[in-house]
């Protein structure tokens, strides 16, 4: 038999527990509603990247490093303004070199999706601007594994949300 003390007790636990439950079901009701959307908003930017990827998959031609030594020669150390320099395909997507007014070069890897990296020296040599373009190239495989695995986990938040919402509180009995 329970006391006053241990009845008073225990009915508010239950209340705390009933509010958890009511507070539980608010953000289930809020989520089901925006999960969807942030799954779209994240699918959306992998179209892009898996675009990409396909092409470079079926491309294999990369610039030779004699051939953008080259490109490198002609092109001026210093400019006035922003200066591209296209220096071919790279299997399959367009290859750039962007040289800043205010230092800085940028090698831009262009498909349906822009990629672009700073090498670590303003003025690259034809090797290092040839492993910026692979680091890129090997960018996209991980941004959109990256981007997978959080749809991935919105994925299951929204099935475990769906799951939760309409449950009653299951002490609602016991607390009457």
């Amino acid at each position: 038999m329970l006391t006053l003390a241990e009845a008073d007790a225990e009915l508010q636990r239950l209340a705390i527990l009933r509010k958890n439950h009511l507070d539980e079901q608010y953000v289930a009701k809020r989520s089901l509603r925006d999960l969807p959307d942030d799954i779209l908003r994240l699918e959306k930017p992998l179209e892009g990247p898996t675009a990409d990827m396909a092409t470079m998959a079926s491309n294999d031609v990369i610039p030779s490093q004699e051939s953008i030594g080259e490109k490198l020669k002609r092109m001026s150390e210093k400019v006035q303004e922003t200066y591209r320099t296209k220096l071919g395909t790279y299997r399959g997507l367009e290859a750039s070199l962007v040289l800043h007014p205010l230092g800085g070069t940028e090698v831009v890897l262009d498909g349906v999706t822009r990629c672009r990296e700073t090498p670590m020296r303003d003025n690259p040599g034809a090797r290092a601007v040839l492993n910026e373009l692979e680091r890129l190239a090997n960018g996209y495989d991980y941004a959109c594994r990256s981007n997978r695995a959080e749809i991935s986990v919105k994925q299951g938040q929204l099935a475990d949300f769906e799951a939760r919402v309409g449950r009653p509180f299951e002490h609602a009995e016991y607390m009457s």
